[in-house]
């Protein structure tokens, strides 16, 4: 029932896209797909890393890596670490309804690097943290 809706058929073209373009266009044809949701970094708390993240994903596995990814939204550890912070009713800087799940899964095109990281600064104007 779900395969013939108008919204499934544009995501399954989206990845059957992406699919081809990894094939075809990208310099590594491995991809890392992860999650991309609102309540990721909110005031008082945090959900970074508790999504699903599958590296080194091939054209072949992009579907099922993509449905791993989003169901990793729906674990235990992400429910449970939900219902005692503030990621449910606090302050999520946003208008929607704290129940109702906002998740997404993004593509990226792995590349051969040397080294990677993330970096944490602060304003010092506005004592506001930044990460990159």
């Amino acid at each position: 029932m779900l395969k013939n809706t108008v919204e499934w058929k544009a995501k399954k073209a989206a990845m059957d896209r992406t699919s081809q373009d990894m094939k075809g266009i990208w310099k590594l044809p491995l991809a890392a797909v992860r999650s991309s949701a609102p309540r990721e970094d909110v005031t008082g708390a945090s959900l970074a890393g508790a999504f699903e993240t599958v590296l080194g994903v091939g054209s072949e596995a992009l579907v099922d890596s993509v449905k791993k990814c989003f169901a990793s939204l729906f674990d235990y550890r992400v429910f449970s670490y939900m219902s005692t912070s503030d990621t449910i009713g606090g302050d999520n800087n946003t208008d929607e309804d704290p129940y109702k799940p906002a998740f997404a899964t993004v593509v990226m095109e792995m590349v051969d690097s040397d080294m990677a990281g993330v970096a944490f600064s602060v304003n010092p104007i506005n004592k506001l943290v930044v990460d990159y």
